[in-house]
This record gives C-alpha cells, sequence and structure tokens, in this order.
C-alpha cells in the first residue's frame, strides 16, 4: 500500500467505545534487498498538493491519540515512521502520548527508548529547504 487516508483512524461518530484493543499503522515503506535498502513514506490518498508527509503523520498522530481515548481497553496504539537520514525507527505511543525509539528489528509493539522531545527555537529552520534563498549565507571574499 502506497497511499493511506487521513480518516482512517476518526473517532467513530457514536459516544460509544470501540472494542479495539491494538492499532498499529506504519508509515515507512521499505524495499529491502540484499543490494539495496531505500525507505520512503506513503502518499496520501487524494493529495492535497500543499500537504506534505509531515502533516500527514501529525494528523494520523494526532487522531490516534483521539482515538485511544474512546477505545475500550487499548493496550497499545501507535505511528511508527523512519527518519532521514539516519533511518531510526520511531513510534508515536498515543496512549502515553510520547514518542519513542525502536531498535532495528523490533516488534512493533516492543518496547523502546523514550524519546524527549524538546522544541527548539531554530527547529523552524531545520524544515526549511536547505537551497532555500533565505537559508543561504553569503560567502565573504577576502582579497
Amino acid at each position: 500500500m502506497e497511499e493511506i487516508c487521513e480518516v482512517l483512524l476518526e473517532r467513530p461518530p457514536s459516544d460509544n467505545t470501540a472494542p479495539l484493543e491494538e492499532i498499529i499503522i506504519n508509515l515507512s515503506i521499505s524495499q529491502l534487498s540484499e543490494t539495496i535498502t531505500s525507505y520512503r513514506y506513503p502518499n496520501r490518498y487524494q493529495t492535497v498538493a500543499s500537504r506534505n508527509f509531515p502533516q500527514l503523520k501529525l494528523a494520523l498522530e494526532t487522531q490516534a491519540a483521539a482515538l485511544a481515548d474512546c477505545l475500550r481497553n487499548p493496550r497499545t496504539v501507535r505511528i511508527i515512521s523512519h527518519e532521514l537520514p539516519s533511518l531510526e525507527v520511531y513510534a508515536f505511543d498515543a496512549i502515553m502520548g510520547k514518542r519513542i525509539r525502536l531498535e532495528n528489528n523490533v516488534e512493533w509493539d516492543g518496547d523502546g527508548e523514550l524519546v524527549d522531545e524538546v522544541v527548539d527555537e531554530d527547529e523552524d529552520e531545520s524544515e526549511s529547504d536547505l537551497f532555500d534563498g533565505d537559508s543561504l549565507v553569503a560567502p565573504e571574499i577576502v582579497w
């Protein structure tokens, strides 16, 4: 599956609690072979051009947290994804509202290392395009 729809995790319209106990969605699409390792992200179903993968991931994590609140006995509600360029695998645990780093080849519901998410003031700059004109500094030429 290379596409995912944001409404996948929307809360049920009724006030009833859902009988699900485990929901795990892996957003990392991997193509592993003996010679090539590559990862990519799914596309949005009916893609909106102005929205990208980080926004899709945030929307799914937000909906997963809301859905976890209406499950009768949730054991695991996670959104799995990888980070570039390191290819480290992370899980957003929607029950705890925390992000954890998973070791390679660990089960998707396995334990991981809690990631301390401190928002840095300069974090917005890291999301900008590397070659964006505003992010480039002119070199100083000395003769």
